[in-house]
This record gives structure tokens, sequence and C-alpha cells, in this order.
């Protein structure tokens, strides 16, 4: 049996009315149906991790006649705020009776308890937290975007940690700069004395031969003399030539500690790059919501929407601005 107005409700049960869409379909007719409308503001505090969030919640509950207790887990959210609804009845439309069961004092105060538990299991939100970074996501941000976040600081922080790396590899490989420079230096003066040395040993062999040549049945002591020098300069190439491939060895052996040494350095800014990766890194999960006492109830009482009944029996929702309902 449907209603030509609101029903008559005691004083302390507000009412609210939804507007309804335009145009009503034709053979159609506007019925309103009883919802149990809440709201609230919830304030999300928490010290340890400097989280301080605010937001509001608005939920509508259908009234069924056997409702003893209010089930806020089947309830719907409102996308527009409550503070839109109207207090004044609509001058078109027909009304469904409103359950008496779930009206009654003592069970419309439990449901507006049980509405504040509600709300307090609904604040629940899961941050994230990156013990690399010593941060922690902001309400409402995902996963994704705290790790996008964390890709400017995890720039900065690879940057100084490889510049640090770079001086503190910086005096090594000056050190090791210094010792080629000096090997190769040697090479150069070793090389000098090598090629001085075969001209000297060159002549002084000409010149002994030139003399054995000349005939002479018998040697004299100036051509033994230069037959002995020619030998003993001889030797000393043979030590020359010693000496510039020492200097030699001495070179490559700094050039293969230079190139470890590069490769060290390779091989730790390489770490300290995937150390400071924040999409590799393993975010730790927490869960936080509001405290009872942070859940403030704002609006309370009966909320009357519009549905659309057809001939067919069919009926669809039809109010404006309020989500999807039921």
């Amino acid at each position: 049996m449907l209603l030509a107005s609101p029903p008559q409700l005691p004083l302390d049960i507000p009412q609210f009315f939804a507007a309804v869409q335009s145009p009503i379909p034709a053979r159609g007719r506007i019925v309103y149906h009883p919802f149990l409308l809440a709201s609230a503001k919830l304030q999300v505090v928490n010290n340890k991790y400097g989280i301080t969030s605010s937001q509001p919640m608005s939920h509508a509950l259908e009234l069924k006649q056997n409702m003893t207790v209010a089930p806020w887990d089947q309830a719907f959210p409102m996308a527009a705020g409550v503070e839109e609804l109207s207090r004044q009845a609509p001058a078109a439309g027909e009304y469904l009776p409103a359950p008496t069961t779930p009206l009654q004092p003592q069970r419309l105060r439990n449901s507006q308890k049980g509405y504040l538990d509600f709300a307090c299991r609904q604040s629940q939100m899961t941050l994230w937290k990156s013990n690399l970074f010593k941060l922690t996501s902001q309400p409402r941000e995902s996963e994704q975007e705290f790790r996008v976040r964390l890709q400017q600081l995890a720039r900065e922080r690879r940057d100084f940690e490889i510049d640090r790396l770079r001086q503190r590899y910086a005096s090594k490989t000056a050190i090791l700069q210094q010792r080629l420079m000096r090997a190769q230096q040697r090479i150069g003066r070793e090389q000098e004395q090598f090629s001085e040395q075969k001209v000297q040993t060159a002549i002084s062999v000409g010149a002994t031969l030139l003399s054995a040549l000349m005939g002479r049945k018998a040697l004299s002591a100036s051509t033994l003399g230069r037959a002995s020098t020619a030998s003993r300069q001889a030797t000393r190439i043979i030590r020359e030539k010693q000496d510039v491939e020492r200097a030699q060895e001495e070179q490559e052996s700094v050039q293969a500690q230079i190139a470890e040494l590069q490769q060290q350095f390779r091989q730790e800014a390489d770490r300290i790059a995937a150390a400071y990766d924040p999409q590799k890194e393993v975010l730790q999960p927490l869960t936080i919501r509001a405290a009872r006492q942070d859940v403030l109830l704002q609006r309370f009482g009966l909320l009357w929407l519009a549905y659309v009944h057809m001939e067919d029996g069919t009926q669809r929702p039809h109010w404006v601005g309020m989500g999807v309902g039921p």
C-alpha cells in the first residue's frame, strides 16, 4: 500500500529527501523508498608515522520491517554530500510505508553506535613504509604513486653515494697514475741508455775489427784493450735491455691495477644504483584506522530515495547524485 505523503514520525527522527532526476520515464511513477541515513567525519591520526587525515563518510541502508539490527556492511556509500539533501518533502510522489521495527528508539540508538563501529572499520587504510628512505606514504596514496615519489629521492641519494665513492677511488687512482707516469719516464730513460750503449758497442767492435783487418800479425795491447772494452759494452747492452724490459713490466703491472680499480668502481657504483632503486625495494605495509573517539556522527535519520515503478512491475533508482544504489 502506497502513501500520498511521508509518514508522521517523532520529531527526534529527522527525515531527508533526495532530489528526483528528470525526466520521469513514461508509464512510470515516482515512489520513495525508506532508507536509514548516517554520515560521520573521521579523523585518522598516527603520530608515529606523522599521519593526520580527515575524511567524511555517508551511507544509506535500505530499511526492512524485520530489521532488528542495522547491517551497515550492506549499506552503500552516497556519492554526493548529505548537505545537498532537502528536509522538505517533494510536492509529487508516493511513499512506501516506513518499517516500524528498526525505527524504535532503542534500535535507532543501537544503529547509531553500530554505524560508528562500521565507520571505524571502513576508515582502515594501508600505508607503505620505505625502510631505505625512512618515509611513509600519505593516506590514499597508492603503492605505485609512493614508488614514483621515491624515485626523485632515490636519484639524489644515489648521486650522492656515487660521488662519495668516486672521491674515495680518486685518491687511489691518483697514486697509480703517478706510478704509471714514473714507469713511463723510466722506460724512456732506459730505452735512451740502451740505444746509446748499442751505438758505443758498435763503434768499439768496429774499431777492433778494423785493427785486425789492417794486416797486423800480432795483436797490439791497444787492440786487445778495445776488444775487452767491446766485450764489457756488450754485457752492458744486455743489462740495459733487461732494465727496459723491467720498466715495461712495471708499466703493464700499474696499468692492470688501474683497470682493476676501475672495474671495482663500476661494480660498487652498480651495487649502489641497485640498492637505491625504489622499484625493487620491498615496502612494508602498515595498517591504520580511526580510533572510536575520532569518529563524529554528523547526521542520522530517515532518508527517502526516489524509485521509478514501471507498469511491468520493475523498479529502478531515480534520485540525483547519490551514486549507485542497491
